[in-house]
């Protein structure tokens, strides 16, 4: 119980108390209050857009850096999409690749494929604003390399550019988990959280960013990115403040495998909050100057407070060791038996016998420590803007 503050010696402990309610309501709120409100807004402020037989021509394409593993598989997979082969392009802009990734892109030249060399490494972002330009095609869409379009994927996504109010649409990023990694598990359960998330935000027309795998925009809306920051997360956004719409569309799948181990999907998030900083506290000024409320809304409630929640954590475990009288005390129990739980997942899970219950405290505290390494590595300067297939 909070303690009166004119009790002697009480001042400490109403701080350390006060302290563990803010910080426990800010993690509520960012992992189920905003879903909520999120919910409800998107109900009053619903958006409906028109959807028809549209048949632009469109680019495809894919950032490729050391691929020589799944480009082939890509390839022939782009090749078979079911969309008009004269209105369908193809490029795939290669990062300064060293293996075997270029000379396999050109054996497909005369199916139509393009590749764009990219001689000096600079980063994904960095290749796509060389390589972007140069394409005329109305559609521009995005794609990795290891991901896989159902056959019907570039259809769905064009379909919903018949209204001239979207600008930008995300289709949906499958997970498979063909191994039962725990990983894998781990992920698929936040990816569906996180679709529903992006769902309600389609509602009212304001997608918080996409997904790299499949997502597409008029080129005619495209601003370069600076290349410390994610495209799939920028791009929408600044497409949005340009005051068009960025929807999701369910039918436009891509196929993707998932993490196969909990420290590779703990460097992938460091490497996203590291950046999505940057670029969330720059969109965001973007957004205050233009008064655009949704999207300010967004990205404090979806993407900064989110990246921030293991301060929170931090904060609360810290002060509930100062605050242990009553509720606090059960509240502290709490917090320590789901450390517990994530400590004990991760020791099963190192043994070869994950148990499913535990895979998520598990994950939860991967993907908080994860955002905690990547504000520090923020902090300290160690931010950049490459990466490797080893980190998938």
């Amino acid at each position: 119980m909070l303690t009166p503050i004119n009790e002697e010696g009480a001042r400490e402990p109403m701080i350390a108390e006060a302290l563990v309610i803010a910080a426990i309501a800010g993690v509520g709120y960012i992992y189920a209050g905003y879903p909520i409100a999120l919910a409800l807004l998107s109900r009053l402020f619903r958006r409906l857009f028109e959807t028809g037989g549209h048949e632009p021509t469109v680019v495809l394409v894919i950032a490729a850096h050391n691929e020589e593993r799944v480009i082939r598989q890509k390839l022939e997979n782009s090749l078979a999409l079911d969309y008009p082969r004269d209105k369908l392009t193809i490029a795939v802009a290669s990062d300064a690749s060293t293996d075997a990734t270029n000379a396999i892109v050109a054996e497909y030249a005369d199916r139509g494929v393009a590749l764009f060399d990219i001689r000096e490494r600079g980063g994904k972002i960095a290749a796509l604003n060389q390589v972007v330009p140069q394409l005329t095609s109305e559609i521009i869409v995005m794609s990795d390399a290891n991901g896989m379009y159902d056959p019907a994927a570039i259809r769905a996504l064009v379909r919903r550019f018949a209204d001239p109010r979207v600008g930008c649409v995300c289709g949906e990023l499958r997970y498979g988990n063909p191994s039962g990694a725990e990983a894998g598990r781990g992920e698929g359960a936040y990816w569906r959280y996180e679709v529903a998330i992006k769902k309600m935000e389609s509602d009212m027309g304001t997608l918080l960013g996409a997904n790299g795998g499949i997502f597409a925009y008029r080129r005619d809306l495209r601003e370069p990115v600076p290349p410390i920051m994610a495209n799939d997360f920028v791009t929408p956004v600044l497409i949005a403040l340009k005051g068009y719409a960025v929807v999701y569309e369910p039918g436009a799948i891509c196929y993707e495998r998932a993490s196969t181990t909990v420290a590779n999907e703990f460097r992938r998030h460091s490497r996203f909050a590291a950046r999505g900083v940057i670029a969330g506290l720059w969109l965001l000024g973007k957004a205050l100057r233009r008064g655009h409320a949704a999207m300010i809304f967004e990205l404090v409630s979806h993407r900064l407070l989110r990246w921030c929640s293991g301060l929170l954590l931090i904060v609360a475990l810290t002060a509930n060791l100062f605050a242990r009288d009553g509720l606090f005390g059960w509240l502290l129990a709490l917090q320590l038996a789901g450390y517990a739980a994530a400590l004990l997942g991760w020791a099963l899970a190192r043994a070869g016998r994950p148990f499913k219950p535990l895979i998520f405290p598990y994950y939860f505290l991967t993907l908080n420590l994860a955002g905690l390494n990547g504000l520090w590595r923020l902090a300290t300067g160690r931010t950049r803007a490459h990466w490797s297939t080893k980190e998938r």
